[in-house]
């Protein structure tokens, strides 16, 4: 079996886990005196010159005292874009400056798109660029999201795709509840 294949299906078998074993029931966390709320969410979405694209976000904020909900943090991304015309996947992962309340969510850093290539994906390309993204929802915990992100990086380090990744996706989050 292939090492990077098995630490990809390790890597998804985690956060399907986190994403539904995450519920009421998870005891709330501390730091600095205030509660961390947690997020797991799965996208789905297209990669505008590319394809087909699917990934994970984990968010983890302090929630302000605010009437309009509030929270800002960290965040963490993984995902897979499939190229159509190689036929395999370019995968980024980023991590952000996150602020999002129950209207919209908005993310903004950095990021590092990564493809193997030759014999047994032998040889691998890197890049880093900056990452955003911003995304809209009902305020219903049960909604989908629906939101762009892109990926922005210098074309003359990356030579496997001619565009920047511009992408419209649907988001589902399960929320870990804080009690105070």
């Amino acid at each position: 079996m292939n090492l990077r294949f098995s630490r990809m299906r390790l890597c998804i078998i985690v956060y399907i886990l986190s994403f539904f074993f995450t519920g009421n029931q998870a005891q709330s966390q501390e730091f600095l005196g205030k509660d961390i709320k947690f997020t797991a969410g799965i996208n789905i979405g297209y990669t505008f010159h590319a394809g087909m694209n699917f990934g994970f976000v984990i968010d983890a904020g302090l929630p302000t005292n605010l009437l309009n909900n509030l929270q800002y943090g960290l965040s963490a991304s993984y995902y897979f874009v499939w190229i159509n015309d190689q036929d395999r996947f370019h995968r980024i992962k980023t991590i952000n400056l996150m602020a999002q309340n129950d209207f919209f969510d908005f993310k903004l850093g950095r990021g590092r798109a990564k493809n193997g290539w030759g014999y047994e994906n032998r040889n691998r390309c890197r890049v880093r660029g900056w990452h955003g993204d911003l995304s809209v929802k009902m305020p219903n915990e049960y909604s989908p999201q629906l939101g762009y992100k892109f990926f922005f990086y210098n074309h003359a380090k990356w030579a496997w795709f001619e565009y920047y990744y511009k992408s419209f996706y649907l988001n589902y989050e399960s929320h870990i509840y804080t009690t105070d």
